[in-house]
């Protein structure tokens, strides 16, 4: 009796063709496993696409959402009138003159020979109008007309202090921080009557007045309006007007 081995002796590569077996029972799945891949691939390519198309579509809603109706306004003379238009504005023309633009007071103290000599010592009582009236204490440390200044300005008390040499002296100049008739500037000088010294030439009545706070005034369409300001915004519904000069009658 006789026993042969395939490949003993045979000459046939066992190893090649079971890989070659192998191989050709794995492909089928690795091809199948291979398309799900693809799919899956331009699936989450085709969801990325979408989400990127809501994000622009949501940007864009947000901003018909936030879109209101426009309005806008001319001035025939913007260098003396600008005028700007608010989405409740109606349609509309008007004749407007400006007579007379807002302005804020402005006062001036006599003449002092040196900014950093000693005036006195006291309380300044500064009051703006009818606003709340602010207690500045004068003392040694800031008894110049620099350091009054510098106090009358660290005290936010509605008036703003600036020296001015005219060429006869230096003069403080206190001018109210608003515009308007009803913004006048009162000051009142208290303390040991040995002590004021000239501190008390900043009180109201020593001072001068170099320009008169007062409203503005314009007439439209015949009706005068008066406003402290030079920017009306009620006057007409949904227009912002803006004086800057006076106009021509």
């Amino acid at each position: 009796m006789s026993i042969s081995a395939l490949g003993i002796g045979s000459g046939l590569d066992l190893g090649g063709l079971v890989d070659q077996l192998v191989a050709a029972e794995r492909q089928p799945q690795e091809q199948r496993l291979n398309r799900r891949e693809a799919d899956l691939q331009a699936q989450i390519s085709a969801f990325g696409s979408i989400r990127g198309g809501l994000s622009a579509l949501e940007t864009v809603l947000g901003k018909l959402a936030a879109l209101q109706q426009g309005r806008t306004a001319t001035s025939s003379d913007s260098a003396r009138l600008a005028v700007t238009a608010r989405s409740e504005a109606t349609t509309g023309s008007y004749s407007i003159q400006v007579n007379r633009l807002a302005t804020a007071q402005s006062l001036a103290s006599g003449p002092f020979s040196d900014t950093d000599s000693p005036l006195g010592t006291g309380t300044l009582t500064v009051q703006v109008g009818t606003g709340p009236a602010a207690a500045i204490e004068i003392n040694a440390e800031n008894n110049s007309l620099r350091g009054v200044r510098d106090t009358i300005n660290a005290a936010d008390a509605g008036v703003r202090a600036t020296i001015v040499n005219d060429g006869v002296g230096d003069r403080l100049v206190l001018s109210a921080a608003q515009t308007g008739a009803g913004e006048a500037i009162s000051i009142t000088v208290a303390g040991d009557p040995l002590e004021v010294g000239e501190l008390g030439s900043l009180a109201t009545e020593r001072l001068t007045e170099t320009v008169p706070g007062q409203d503005a005034e314009i007439v439209v369409n015949g009706l005068t309006v008066t406003s402290a300001s030079n920017t009306l915004d009620d006057t007409l519904e949904g227009l912002t007007l803006q004086l800057k000069a006076t106009t021509e009658p």
